[in-house]
């Protein structure tokens, strides 16, 4: 998982981490809960959903494999990226 090394390198940075599946959004959730306050984790597609205006990294790892529309994904992802 790129997330934990990601977390760890930039302690303090504000990440959110778009996925579809509940485990996963609660796993996170929980670290979040644990002692990672800068974690945001939202049960979501990232197709349509409200992300934050300022983005300074996207990363669609581990991602687009459980995504019905690959390239609404990758628009939305380049979008927030050029901001």
């Amino acid at each position: 998982m790129f997330l934990l090394p990601f977390l760890c390198c930039f302690p303090g940075m504000p990440v959110t981490s778009v996925d579809l599946l509940d485990y996963r959004t609660a796993f996170l959730q929980d670290m979040h809960d644990g002692s990672v306050a800068h974690l945001t984790a939202p049960q979501a597609d990232i197709c349509t959903a409200a992300l934050p205006e300022r983005v300074y990294v996207v990363t669609p790892l581990e991602v687009l494999e459980h995504i019905l529309d690959v390239g609404a994904a990758i628009r939305q992802s380049t979008r927030l990226a050029r901001r």
